[in-house]
């Protein structure tokens, strides 16, 4: 990581973080996930198929209980519980995963680098830039391989094994944190 002053009395608004990291297709899963997470499915398509898991998880158990198959009825329900909290998701996150395998390939062998300075953020990787200003980055999430940046829709990740300590990975952010902050303290202000 590389942090850099633009004068010697400047403070944390000048500063620089600059990180350099080889980008994994599992974050890209996970920021398609999180970003369809936060979608409705209001299509008619998604109606059925929560009448579908309504009448699977609670309404079949219940017919099997009432008809006196308690037992049965209880693994059901059981079953399909399990199912509809870890099975589906697992499912559908897969498919998002085998998708960025397909359209990524060797991409995890290029090397990517994020820049983090007053005006926003830069994400460099296969000869190509993209830059986003404070104001279009709505929020930060960290995991324990990862930092994701969500904006507009979509986001980008920053692998913490481009670290080479702990505090810098702290440092750059609080550094996004702070200017993310302060982004969304001018759009809310007058």
């Amino acid at each position: 990581m590389k942090i850099t002053q633009s004068a010697p009395d400047a403070r944390e608004v000048n500063i620089e973080h600059v990180v350099e990291f080889y980008p994994s297709f599992e974050d890209y899963a996970y920021i398609a996930t999180r970003i369809g997470d936060s979608v409705p499915a209001n299509t008619l398509a998604g109606y059925a198929y929560y009448v579908f898991l309504i009448l699977n998880v609670i309404v079949f158990p219940a017919f099997l209980w009432i008809a006196g198959y308690f037992i049965t009825g209880t693994i059901v329900f059981v079953v399909n519980v399990l199912a509809v909290m870890i099975i589906i998701p697992r499912v559908n996150s897969d498919g998002y995963r085998k998708y960025y395998k397909q359209l990524f390939g060797n991409r995890e062998n290029e090397i990517a680098r994020v820049t983090l300075n007053p005006l926003g953020a830069t994400y460099e990787s296969d000869e190509g830039s993209s830059f986003w200003p404070w104001k279009r980055i709505y929020f930060i999430e960290e995991t324990e391989e990862s930092i994701y940046f969500f904006f507009d829709g979509n986001g980008f990740a920053v692998r913490k094994n481009g670290f080479a300590y702990e505090d810098d990975a702290k440092s750059f952010i609080d550094h996004a944190r702070h200017h993310i902050d302060s982004a969304i303290t001018n759009r809310i202000s007058p």
